[in-house]
């Protein structure tokens, strides 16, 4: 990754980590419940900062492991 990028994590990442299937993570950000953007091919991706802020928001502590995003980055890639 280059210096100063972030990473970026695609719906079935984000579905893997909250233990959701990845149909509920994107009515979660079609709803605005948690911020995505798409990429020019329609494809949503998530930053970690916005991650963590949706786990915040919406209480979802449990659902995902006592710490989950401890490590992220070295779990997908």
């Amino acid at each position: 990754m280059l210096p100063g990028r972030r990473k970026l994590y695609s719906t079935a990442d984000v579905a893997r980590l909250l233990r959701v299937d990845a149909s509920t993570v994107k009515r979660w950000a079609d709803s605005g419940k948690l911020v995505c953007f798409r990429t020019i091919g329609g494809h949503r991706r998530f930053n970690l900062n916005q991650i963590r802020e949706f786990i915040a928001n919406y209480h979802l502590e449990g659902i995902a492991s006592s710490d989950p995003l401890m490590g992220i980055e070295d779990r997908f890639y």
